[in-house]
């Protein structure tokens, strides 16, 4: 079977029943040398409806995956991998002075964005986190794509950005940057490789603070 018949045999697939019995009549009435009857058509349109529709479905898919690319929608693998702060090139976007606040010994270490994951409804951590819980307030301030997510934050945290204590209950110590131009970002102490450093939890753009202010980003 010549191959423009069988990319127009593919796109009658898709059509209602009627408009596909007649289409398929209109461009496969029958090849040269060939003996083809209303049955056998009929028999074959059956096949082609199911076959045909997932061929196509499926290369509709992938024609699209450069657009889902392009448009980051990322897969959070590996949520463990350190993004790098765009305005510096380097893994810190900033510095929590070591404090103590109301007998919590807060300590200093560089802050960094990860990778992270998405949970659920804020649960998560990281980029993929931040990126899945508040999409609509980045794309308000010209943030488009997952692969802003650390322009959003390095946007928040910069130097000079107060920092607060809560004090609230967490598993581990977190503390609130806040910038009153810019938005919130919530900082988790954490460990990895035996490097201690203050993780991104999440950023929004709320910025009603909670607590003590304990100092600022250095």
């Amino acid at each position: 079977m010549q191959r423009a018949t069988v990319k127009a045999l593919q796109r009658i697939a898709l059509a209602p029943t009627r408009e596909f019995l007649t289409g398929i009549h209109a461009v496969w009435p029958g090849e040269p040398g060939s003996n083809i009857n209303s049955a056998l058509i009929a028999d074959l349109t059956a096949n082609l409806a199911s076959s045909c529709r997932q061929c196509l479905i499926a290369d509709e898919r992938d024609s699209l995956r450069p657009a889902l690319k392009t448009k980051d929608q990322g897969d959070c693998l590996m949520p463990n991998t350190i993004i790098l702060n765009p305005n510096t090139g380097a893994p810190s976007f900033g510095l929590v002075p070591g404090m103590n606040s109301r007998g919590t010994v807060i300590v200093s270490g560089e802050i960094r964005l990860l990778r992270g994951k998405h949970l659920g409804p804020n649960r998560g951590f990281g980029a993929c986190h931040i990126w899945a819980e508040h999409t609509k307030e980045m794309e308000k301030l010209g943030f488009l794509l997952e692969s802003d997510v650390p322009k959003y934050v390095a946007h928040i945290i910069r130097t000079g950005t107060p920092l607060f204590y809560s004090g609230d209950s967490f598993t581990k110590i977190r503390l609130m940057a806040v910038r009153a131009v810019a938005g919130t970002a919530i900082l988790e102490v954490r460990e990895q490789r035996e490097l201690t450093f203050w993780s991104v939890v999440t950023a929004y753009s709320g910025t009603k603070n909670h607590g003590t202010r304990v100092g600022t980003v250095v």
